[in-house]
């Protein structure tokens, strides 16, 4: 996962935040995590629901080198500040996390070993490998300890999900774009289906297509109203 790579991630949620904007949410650009310091309290203190993008990369809100962190431990204390910081702008007592990918292992990371079962309300993944991701996408040069965690029975996975793999109010979403090479599980090319639903979840979702592969799959429209009606469910 390279510079490069992580730079384009920011641009994961802007098809979904455009559909919240549409839907009566106050939408904000990238929380970088070397910004927080600059959310006062109340600053987000609207009427309306506030939509923020966030990520848990330092190093590059100006351009400079992605600080990988060797861990996804590693990476939660920063969305803990994030988290904070953004209850604090928004008066709230609780947030709303709508994760992809590795999001959403450090996101459940951080409700379970950090302040997340009290200060988030609901959990929301998008191809999320929960329980691995296949070994092809395990050794991505510079962050290879990041993804061999993310390997399928690996001892981190093993912890993460046990006792329980869904501590608060949890949601799976998941495509099946086709098979993958050298077998037959279907997948969304990155993890395979059977892998990325939360057990202890309140409900999966799987789409079917190939628009819902493991990038794809946040740019789908019907993907943004199956998520909004999730955060809309009492």
């Amino acid at each position: 996962m390279g510079q490069k790579t992580v730079q384009s991630s920011l641009a994961t949620f802007n098809t979904m935040q455009s559909y919240f904007s549409n839907n009566g949410y106050v939408t904000k650009d990238i929380l970088f995590p070397e910004k927080i310091s600059e959310l006062s309290k109340g600053i987000w203190g609207y009427c309306k629901p506030v939509s923020v993008r966030v990520t848990y990369y330092d190093g590059i809100s100006t351009g400079g080198s992605v600080q990988y962190k060797g861990s996804i431990a590693y990476y939660s204390p920063t969305l803990s500040k994030e988290i904070t910081a953004v209850l604090t702008a928004t008066n709230k007592d609780k947030a709303i996390i709508v994760a992809h990918s590795m999001g959403g292992i450090i996101s459940r990371y951080y409700i379970k070993n950090g302040e997340g079962q009290s200060k988030i309300d609901k959990l929301i993944t998008i191809s999320s490998p929960h329980y691995g991701a296949r070994d092809l996408f395990t050794s991505f040069p510079g962050v290879e300890s990041e993804t061999k965690e993310m390997g399928i029975g690996s001892s981190f996975l093993n912890s993460l999900n046990n006792p329980s793999d869904s501590l608060i109010d949890s949601y799976s979403i998941m495509g099946e774009s086709g098979s993958c090479a050298l077998g037959l599980e279907r997948c969304d090319g990155v993890v395979y289906v059977s892998k990325a639903k939360l057990n202890q979840g309140k409900d999966f979702v799987l789409l079917k297509g190939n628009e819902y592969g493991h990038s794809s799959i946040v740019d789908q429209q019907d993907v943004a109203q199956k998520v909004l009606g999730i955060i809309n469910f009492p």
